[in-house]
């Protein structure tokens, strides 16, 4: 006598393979990188030595905010009134060289990595046995490290800006037209949030890359460190067969990512 199936087509049996039939839902796309995202976070993360890591880079803005103090507190070093918005935009743009230079170092050293590592420890067949395609996988890594600096960028950035608003008031004396009146902190507020992340992206992606071609973790930051290294090279001869200021100094890597915020800050 044959066994027949239940009538309701819905219901779970036991198939020879020994799994039941699904009949839920699939994560969409956006759930299935928000997922990786999220653990790739935490593997950047992870440990107290690499939040410390992350947490200096404070401490550029904080030294910034006690010069800032002295030069608003003590009379003979106070800032000339005209001057008040030029020497506001140069603390936040040397806030940022200095932070960024941090930045390349975390990439180096914690982002860059991950991809030849994750082929080393045969982590990949651990990601692709589930639904999780290869465009999930980069994008997923890129973003990762794009928020972990970014976000170290960014927020001692924003607490440099609140610094001198307390500081200087809402209206710093010798802005330009477009921001000469409380325009001025919203936009150096979006600049700095901006420069912060496309600064993120590009240093993730060129990393990334790094760590894709060497395929060796110990490899990657001598890859990385050497493209940094070569660009700045490469920019100097360019330099010298054109002029200082033509777009051969774009070629320069770290120059290229400080050139968003010179770039929000012209106003």
């Amino acid at each position: 006598m044959s066994a027949q199936l239940p009538a309701d087509n819905s219901a779970s049996f036991v198939r020879p393979a020994g799994f039941s039939a699904w009949h839920g839902g699939q994560a969409t796309d956006a759930a299935r990188l928000g997922g990786l995202v999220a653990v790739f976070l935490r593997d950047l993360r992870r440990g107290l030595l690499r939040v410390l890591l992350w947490l200096a880079f404070l401490l550029p803005p904080v030294g910034l905010a006690i010069y800032v103090w002295v030069r608003t507190q003590v009379d003979a070093f106070a800032v000339p009134q005209a001057e008040q918005a030029s020497f506001i935009l140069q603390n936040l743009s040397l806030s940022f060289r200095v932070g960024l230079a941090w930045a390349l170092l975390l990439q180096v050293g914690l982002v860059a990595p991950t991809i030849a590592r994750d082929i080393r420890l045969g982590a990949l067949l651990l990601y692709f046995s589930r639904p999780v395609r290869r465009r999930h996988y980069l994008i997923g890594r890129t973003l990762a490290g794009t928020i972990m600096v970014g976000l170290g960028l960014a927020i001692p950035l924003l607490f440099l800006v609140l610094v001198h608003l307390v500081a200087f008031g809402l209206q710093p004396v010798g802005a330009g037209p477009a921001a000469a009146s409380w325009a001025f902190w919203p936009i150096a507020c979006v600049g700095v949030i901006l420069a912060s992340a496309v600064a993120a992206l590009l240093s993730s992606i060129v990393g990334l890359a790094c760590g894709v071609l060497a395929r060796n973790p110990g490899l990657v930051p001598l890859l990385y460190g050497g493209s940094i290294l070569g660009s700045v090279g490469l920019s100097w001869v360019g330099q010298l067969i054109w002029e200082r200021n033509s777009l051969a100094r774009s070629v320069d890597l770290h120059h290229a990512l400080e050139a968003p915020l010179t770039l929000a800050l012209r106003f």
